[in-house]
């Protein structure tokens, strides 16, 4: 990933992005969550490195997690998580001065 991401044309505005997925999908085992949470400190150091990208992770137990109406099955998301993703991930390439007028 580090190499595909130098090798995009300066100043490409990335956001990597960690989808959600109902909490009952997610890795419940210590050693799997060590090695996933490790996994995405990784991945936000490389995106990071970027002045003109971002990372976010939606691949935790929370709030829109938890919420069965969040989601038409164990990993596909509805409209309403949809907006809120795209709004972020709007706002964090707003931050980064990378989204046009």
């Amino acid at each position: 990933l580090g190499g595909e991401l130098l090798a995009a044309p300066g100043g490409t505005p990335l956001v990597i992005l960690f989808p959600p997925v109902f909490h009952a999908s997610l890795p419940t085992d210590a050693r799997e969550r060590a090695e996933l949470n490790a996994c995405k400190r990784r991945i936000a150091e490389l995106a990071l490195a970027n002045p003109h990208s971002g990372f976010l992770d939606y691949f935790v137990d929370s709030t829109i997690t938890r919420d069965q109406e969040n989601f038409q099955d164990l990993e596909h998301y509805r409209a309403p998580v949809a907006r809120r993703i795209e709004h972020e991930i709007a706002e964090v390439l707003r931050r980064q001065g990378a989204s046009k007028p």
